[in-house]
């Protein structure tokens, strides 16, 4: 009874179609349309008539211009068939033009399934040309297992091994598609690829939390991520731990950030497990009657492991003003300033730190002055 009573509504729903949808009639406005008008009315001939859309195609695609028309009408020729003239049509575009189109199709494969088809099937046509020309770059936002497959390959090719820029451009989609799904994968390939590479993978751990866009950075992605870089850390080069604390810190991650640097410099563990940096502070007063002198005071600096060489100044600064006696400038009483300079980086031991200071020291003594009084002040520990 239902399916009897239907019967007649849906046989009035396709006359009423067919009484608006005229193929020929399309195909023959297409023919004589501008190249602003023939993208929508290509979309309507596809959705009229998917066998005259196809056979449109190329004359339709000869007059397409680029842009949010022109993206539909791709993704409607792909529907119908018509890959090959819309690989083509991308292809000639110019590069601005050709990026925007990618991207506009690649955000559309939601709605296109097709599209996933045409991507992956570009890059066999294509071969090189689609890696060179960037048609990747359009895949940020087609989110398909048959999408991500085809980026993964990629780090198989040694093109894309060697060529860093490359290498970066691709990682950098594939982890804005497979977003925190990336993560594993992220730990293993950093042991498999070059330290330039390791750079790159590095960095992409934020792509996969999704830290930059306009969703927001997801927060258990980005927990994960932490715990992923933290495990992978002590196992890279000193510049790809480096870049470790960067991502940790666009993760929100910035305990775990400062306390990367015990991992960067693990060969500087003095025995009792801190660091010792080191410190001298320059005293420069110019005194009452006109001479200048200086009062050098110098020390190693220990220190827990939770700070990086540019987070050291201040801290020693600090310690310095508060625990040393400077107080030449005072004494003779005239005015002064005080210099303090810190270590680049902590020391293996003793020795190194001498050769540091000494160093300094004799540069120190090249200075112009009437008096120069030098002196081992306490050593500062922080916490």
């Amino acid at each position: 009874m239902f399916l009897s009573a239907a019967l007649p509504l849906i046989l009035s729903a396709q006359l009423s179609h067919a009484q608006e949808c005229d193929a020929k009639a399309l195909v023959a406005e297409i023919a004589e349309a501008s190249p602003r008008a023939v993208a929508d009315l290509y979309v309507q001939l596809a959705d009229c008539d998917a066998a005259a859309a196809n056979k449109a195609a190329v004359d339709t695609f000869a007059k397409v211009l680029s842009g949010p028309a022109g993206i539909k009408a791709a993704g409607a020729a792909v529907r119908v068939g018509a890959s090959p003239v819309v690989r083509e049509w991308v292809g000639n575009l110019i590069s601005d033009e050709r990026a925007s189109t990618l991207a506009g199709l690649g955000e559309t494969c939601a709605d296109e399934p097709s599209l996933v088809g045409f991507f992956v099937q570009s890059e066999v046509e294509l071969g090189e040309r689609f890696w060179r020309d960037r048609w990747h770059r359009g895949l940020s936002d087609c989110h398909a297992p048959e999408i991500q497959g085809l980026l993964r390959d990629a780090f198989q090719d040694d093109a894309v091994q060697r060529d860093g820029s490359r290498f970066g451009s691709v990682l950098e989609v594939f982890c804005s598609n497979a977003r925190r799904d990336a993560i594993p994968w992220l730990k293993a390939l950093i042991f498999t690829t070059s330290e330039e590479n390791q750079l790159h993978v590095m960095s992409a751990f934020a792509n996969a939390a999704g830290v930059g866009t306009l969703e927001g950075m997801d927060t258990e992605a980005a927990a994960e991520a932490v715990v992923a870089i933290l495990e992978v850390a002590p196992r890279v080069p000193a510049k790809v731990v480096e870049q470790a604390r960067i991502t940790l810190q666009s993760l929100g991650a910035a305990t775990e950030a400062a306390n990367l640097s015990a991992v960067r410099y693990a060969a500087e563990h003095q025995p009792d497990g801190r660091f010792m940096w080191g410190a001298i502070a320059v005293e420069t007063a110019t005194c009452k009657k006109g001479d200048v002198r200086l009062s050098v005071h110098h020390s190693p600096v220990y220190e827990p492991g939770h700070r990086w060489p540019d987070q050291m100044q201040s801290v020693v600064d600090d310690a310095v003003q508060s625990g040393w006696e400077m107080e030449l400038a005072q004494k003779c009483k005239g005015t002064g300033r005080t210099e303090v300079i810190v270590s680049a980086a902590p020391f293996a031991d003793q020795a190194a730190y001498t050769t540091w200071r000494d160093e300094l020291l004799r540069e120190i003594r090249k200075r112009s002055y009437a008096k120069i009084e030098e002196a081992e002040a306490m050593a500062p520990v922080l916490d």
